[in-house]
């Protein structure tokens, strides 16, 4: 589990938080739980049978509003008056951005973000209006200088930069190496050669206790 949201309120006496679950992602949530801001055992807010993001005090503080996931994966908001036992659904929109809720300076008002546009609705429920705005960015962006890429003509010798595997033999006097799909073995100081023809996956080796021997794993990952 994880905590996560966390919303001050108003007065900053106490601070209200989600309780993630443990699949928690961007779709899901947990239950809200609230302490004391000087610290003390948290006491859960909602309960266990919703998940929920982004909770929000009132101005007031009377109120608390939050996103609820439904069974569509639709946003809905609802809103708890804390005098009462049980919260209300205010709206559900379409592609709804849980991650921000806001109340308005009056406390009448909660605005969000859906359809990649601000909206606000009535904190008692009602049809939501689209905030209209323009945002004009200005900004330099780098070009960088990039070389043309030059492929190696057929059958030219091309020297290997880079392996799957590099283990020095433990009595220290030979070499065994993966790459370009071959086991390479050498003594120390002398050329690599070839030794077997292995899978492309082939990656890790590890030389036997009597240098006689290599071992190395190959197989795409979780096929056991």
């Amino acid at each position: 589990m994880g905590i996560t949201d966390p919303a001050w309120f108003p007065d900053g006496s106490r601070l209200a938080f989600v309780n993630a679950t443990p699949n928690y992602s961007s779709r899901s949530g947990g239950r809200v739980w609230h302490v004391v801001a000087t610290g003390d055992t948290a006491k859960p807010l909602t309960g266990e049978k919703i998940e929920v993001r982004s909770p929000c005090y009132s101005p007031e503080g009377r109120r608390i509003a939050y996103f609820v996931s439904n069974e569509d994966l639709d946003f809905e908001i609802w809103v708890w008056n804390l005098d009462e036992r049980e919260p209300r659904k205010v709206v559900m929109h379409k592609d709804i951005i849980p991650l921000r809720l806001c109340w308005s300076r009056d406390g009448k008002d909660l605005i969000y973000c859906a359809e990649g546009r601000f909206w606000k609705v009535a904190a008692e429920g009602g049809q939501p209006r689209e905030i209209p705005f323009v945002a004009r960015l200005r900004f330099s962006q780098y070009q960088p200088n990039l070389r043309s890429v030059q492929f190696p003509r057929p059958e030219q010798d091309q020297r290997a930069r880079g392996h799957m595997g590099l283990e020095i033999s433990p009595d220290g006097k030979k070499i065994a190496a993966i790459a370009l799909g071959r086991l390479w073995a050498w003594d120390v100081g002398k050329e690599p050669t070839a030794v077997s023809k292995l899978p492309m996956s082939a990656s890790g080796i590890c030389w036997s206790p009597d240098n006689s021997e290599v071992a190395w794993s190959a197989g795409v990952p979780g096929s056991v």
